[in-house]
C-alpha cells in the first residue's frame, strides 16, 4: 500500500513535528434493525457516530494522527498514517441525465496504521463525510466497522455496525465465477523481473444505478474504501509488494446514465463492462477494472475474465448482494485473483474458493498463479524499493462465485 514520500521522511526523522495529540470519538449505542441484522450476523453491535465531524477533524490533523475510538466495550487507540490510494492521474466520473461530469476530486481519505498496545494489530481506515469503512485487528480478532446504509433500508449515514469477521453468517446460495479467455495479443508485455520489489496495479471502479440507489452520493467513496480493504490482501502476500491504486471511478446517478441498465444477467453485465470500458467509459487508463452492482443476489454474484491484466478483457463484475463490506472485500479480491490468472481452489477456506466465504487467505496454488501473472505484466508500474514504516474474456463461461 502506498504511503506518501513525506510520510517516510516524517516517520524516521521528523516524527516530533506532527500533531500527536489523540482525538476521542465516542459512538453511542442504538437498538435498531435487529430483525434484518440477525439474518446476516451471529453477533454484532450498532452505534451512532458523527462521521462528518470525524472526517472534518481528521482532515486538519496531518499525515499522522492518533484517534481514540470508543464504542461500547471497545476503546481503541489508533495510530493512523495517511495512505493515498488514488493514482496521480485519477479521474472521478459522475453520470447523470445531462452526461458525464469529470473531475479529480478524491471521494474518500484512507489511512493505514495500528492499535497501540501489546494486543494491537493492523488497521485499515477509510472515511468521507458520509462513509466509514475500517478493519481493526485487536487481540488476534478482526473487527469491521461500516455504515448500516448498505445493510438496512432507511439507515442514516451516521449509523454504523461493528462485527467480528467470524460472525458473518455464510450464504451458501451464491457463487463466484470466471470465464476462460481466448489468446489475446498484447503489445510489449515485458516481464516484471527487473522492476523492483513493489508493483502498482491501477484499478478502475464503477457503480451502476442499483448501487447508487442504496449507497447514494457516497457510492464511489464506498467502492474506493472496499478496494483499500482488498489492498490489504495483496500488499505483502506475493513475490512483489503490491500497491492497489484507484485509477478512476464512475457512478451512474440515473437510469439513462447507467451503461448496465439493460443488463439482466451477470454475463451480460461483464460483456457490457468490456464494451463500455474499452470505449473510454472511465476517461482514464487502468490495468484492471471492477463494475459494482446490486442486481444479482443469488447464484453467480461475481464474474471475471481469467489471466487478463492489462489486456482488452481486463474486467470483472461484483454484486453487493450482502451489503457486508467484509464479504465485498473477499468477493473483489477473488475476482481480481481471476484477472491475475488464479483459478478456483478445490477446497479449504481460501479467497479463491468458489463460494463467498469472507476469507483473507490465499492458497499456495493461488499465490503461485498470481506471482507468475504479475511477473509477466510489464505494464504494471513500479513503486520503488523503499519499504514503508511498519505499522505494529470473447469467452466461454466455465464456472461461477456464489454466496
Amino acid at each position: 500500500m502506498k504511503l506518501k514520500n513525506q510520510l517516510v521522511v516524517l516517520a524516521f526523522f521528523c516524527f516530533a513535528l506532527t500533531n500527536l495529540m489523540s482525538q476521542s470519538y465516542i459512538a453511542s449505542p442504538i437498538s435498531k434493525y435487529k430483525l434484518e441484522l440477525d439474518k446476516k450476523f451471529k453477533k454484532y453491535e450498532v452505534y451512532e457516530l458523527n462521521i462528518e465531524n470525524m472526517f472534518a477533524s481528521l482532515k486538519t490533523r496531518g499525515i499522522r494522527t492518533e484517534v481514540n475510538l470508543v464504542a461500547g466495550s471497545h476503546n481503541w487507540n489508533l495510530e493512523l498514517f495517511e495512505n493515498d490510494i488514488f493514482s496521480k492521474n485519477y479521474v472521478r466520473s459522475i453520470g447523470d441525465n445531462n452526461g458525464v461530469h469529470r473531475s479529480n476530486v478524491r471521494p474518500i481519505q484512507s489511512y493505514v496504521g495500528n492499535i497501540s498496545g501489546l494486543r494491537g494489530g493492523n488497521v485499515i481506515f477509510s472515511i468521507s463525510k458520509d462513509v466509514l469503512i475500517a478493519s481493526i485487528e485487536y487481540n488476534g480478532t478482526i473487527y469491521y466497522i461500516e455504515n448500516l446504509k448498505g445493510l438496512v433500508e432507511d439507515a442514516t449515514s451516521n449509523e454504523i455496525i461493528i462485527y467480528q469477521a467470524s460472525d458473518v453468517i455464510e450464504n451458501k446460495d451464491v457463487l463466484c465465477g470466471f470465464e476462460a479467455t481466448k489468446q489475446i495479443s498484447v503489445k510489449t508485455m515485458e516481464p516484471n523481473s527487473d522492476r523492483g520489489h513493489c508493483l502498482i496495479v491501477e484499478v478502475a471502479l464503477a457503480c451502476d444505478y442499483s448501487v447508487y440507489l442504496v449507497r447514494g452520493h457516497g457510492s464511489d467513496a464506498w467502492a474506493s474504501g472496499i478496494l483499500a480493504l482488498v489492498a490489504g490482501n495483496f500488499d505483502d502476500e506475493f513475490g512483489h509488494r503490491v500497491e492497489m491504486d484507484v485509477a478512476g471511478t464512475f457512478v451512474a446517478l440515473s437510469q439513462i446514465a447507467d451503461p448496465w441498465y439493460f443488463s439482466t444477467t451477470i454475463n451480460e453485465h461483464l460483456s457490457q463492462h468490456v464494451l463500455w470500458g474499452n470505449g473510454g467509459g472511465y476517461g482514464v487508463g487502468y490495468d484492471v477494472a471492477t463494475a459494482w452492482t446490486r442486481k444479482y443476489t443469488g447464484g453467480v454474484v461475481g464474474l471475471a475474465y481469467l489471466g487478463v491484466v492489462c489486456t482488452s478483457n481486463r474486467y470483472n463484475v461484483c454484486s453487493d448482494f450482502s451489503g457486508i463490506d467484509n464479504i465485498n472485500r473477499q468477493l473483489q479480491a477473488h475476482e481480481l485473483g481471476h484477472n491475475f490468472n488464479a483459478i478456483h481452489d478445490n477446497g479449504g477456506s481460501y479467497i479463491m474458493a468458489p463460494v463467498v466465504n469472507g476469507s483473507s487467505t490465499w492458497s499456495l496454488l493461488s499465490i503461485g498463479a498470481i506471482n507468475s501473472h504479475m511477473l509477466s505484466r510489464g505494464c504494471l508500474g513500479s513503486c520503488g524499493n523503499v519499504e514503508p514504516p511498519e505499522a505494529a474474456f470473447s469467452a466461454t463461461p466455465i464456472s461461477g462465485c456464489v454466496p
